[in-house]
């Protein structure tokens, strides 16, 4: 299974996702906070 750039591409991938899962993850917070604010 192509082993020579597989595990660069896949860590490269892993960094993109992980850091696309903390933003979203990050604008659940600020939106829990924004709403709680406005009530």
């Amino acid at each position: 299974m192509g082993k020579g750039k597989s595990p660069k591409t896949h860590r490269r991938n892993f960094k993109i996702n992980a850091e696309k899962s903390l933003e979203r993850l990050m604008d659940q917070v600020n939106g829990k906070k924004i709403k709680e604010e406005k009530k």
